[in-house]
């Protein structure tokens, strides 16, 4: 009924808003009253970077072990 004539049927406030801007940082960026994204841009490249520190050195810590096993195995035989 309403879809066909192109009436606006509802008018309110996503309530998915608020996840999406605490997801992407910029509720920050509100929070601290900034117009250009400093904030978010600043939050997201240190999340950024911690995300890729953590990958490195969790790959490491896997891999290390695995090393030292097959070296100790060398030597044992």
């Amino acid at each position: 009924m309403g879809i066909k004539s192109g009436e606006i049927l509802s008018v309110k406030t996503r309530t998915s808003d608020i996840i999406e801007q605490i997801h992407d940082g910029s509720i920050l960026d509100f929070l601290f009253k900034t117009n250009n994204e400093e904030v978010k841009k600043t939050y997201v490249t240190i999340t950024c970077l911690g995300l890729m520190i953590l990958s490195i050195t969790g790959f490491y810590l896997w891999l290390n072990p695995r090393r030292i096993k097959k070296i100790k195995k060398k030597e044992s035989t």
